[in-house]
């Protein structure tokens, strides 16, 4: 197979990270660009040498592999799009802002028979991938509970405004918890029930006004018989963010001030202190996320094989997202 035509859809700073890893990348060919405001899409398409197409129906039909890089309430036109033009498809994360436009696009890739591949560049981390790794093999024995401490802040006005819109965004719960959610779905099972907590604003921005859950605490049972836990905020200024398994033998963490590491605790026994990789890929500068995820990506493409995230994985995290909503609201457990 000749280096594959990819066409980027939505021009903004996740689209830019993804284009440089494309554009390093042999197994990619000339890279397409639209993107409503044709002006961004063109400053795009002169950076990394390829080419603006004004109209979206056309960018399906003209390549090979349709890249979704919009805001997440724009998802669903894109792959539709793509799947009319029978093409293969990658979506950013979350797969949608809500489960009816999840559905929808589960349900048009099926019916076309495209092959999909669900962006989470969080699983492409050396270090997450260390800990999946040690779950699998059982060194923590039977998982008890598998965690997320992910704290930061959201300054207003700063950013898009349709993050501040939980109608639009899913809330931070989905549109940057969802990394969270799936990690401990990806190493304690599927989410089968959450209860939360949740604290929310009112945000004016201009005339209109939008609801906007900063700050979530779940718990859930897993398909592992683990428990399930993420506490996850947007409102916090002192930055913090950790990961952890508790298992019948040992306990795993994750923690971001000490990347890029995974500490190993038994009982009585000194710590061990595994390295990974880091980040960022030294020579280009690449997120490595971003640039494994990518190549993996234009690998299963070119070979047929078997990607890692599933539109399936996509679906289940905008799902277990809307059922803590639904328990913050409601303050009752729900069946994911």
């Amino acid at each position: 197979m000749p280096a594959i035509h990819v066409g980027i859809i939505g021009a903004g700073a996740i689209a830019r990270d993804h284009a440089k890893s494309l554009k390093l990348n042999r197994n990619a060919g000339r890279l397409s660009f639209f993107d409503l405001d044709a002006a961004r899409a063109k400053a795009l398409a002169d950076e990394f040498e390829g080419d603006a197409i004004a109209d979206m129906d056309a960018l399906c039909e003209a390549v090979d592999l349709v890249w979704v890089c919009t805001p997440q309430f724009a998802h669903r036109d894109p792959v539709l799009a793509a799947c009319r033009a029978k093409k293969a498809v990658f979506c950013e994360k979350p797969l949608a802002h809500s489960v009816a436009d999840a559905r929808a696009i589960r349900q048009a890739v099926t019916k076309a028979g495209v092959p999909f591949y669900m962006g989470h560049s969080g699983r492409y981390a050396a270090v997450f991938q260390k800990m999946k790794q040690l779950v699998d093999a059982g060194d923590v024995g039977q998982p008890i509970k598998v965690w997320s401490n992910r704290q930061g802040f959201l300054p207003r006005g700063a950013t898009a405004p349709w993050r501040f819109d939980d109608a639009k965004s899913g809330g931070p719960i989905l549109e940057t918890g969802v990394h969270e959610i799936d990690f401990v779905r990806w190493l304690g099972g599927d989410w089968e029930s959450a209860a939360a907590y949740a604290a929310a604003d009112v945000v004016k921005q201009g005339k209109t006004s939008s609801e906007y859950q900063h700050s979530v605490v779940a718990t859930g049972t897993l398909a592992s018989g683990a428990i399930g836990v993420v506490d996850f905020s947007f409102s916090n200024p002192h930055y913090v963010w950790q990961r952890g398994v508790v298992g019948s033998d040992a306990s795993l963490l994750f923690d971001d001030s000490r990347f890029p590491e995974v500490l190993v605790d038994r009982p009585g026994k000194k710590p061990r202190v595994i390295k990974t990789k880091d980040w960022i890929y030294p020579k280009t500068g690449e997120n490595m996320t971003f640039r494994e995820q990518d190549a993996a990506v234009l690998k299963a493409m070119k070979t047929g094989e078997p990607f890692g995230v599933s539109i399936d994985d996509g679906y289940a995290g905008v799902a277990t997202a809307a059922a803590i909503r639904k328990a913050a609201a409601t303050g009752r457990r729900v069946k994911v």
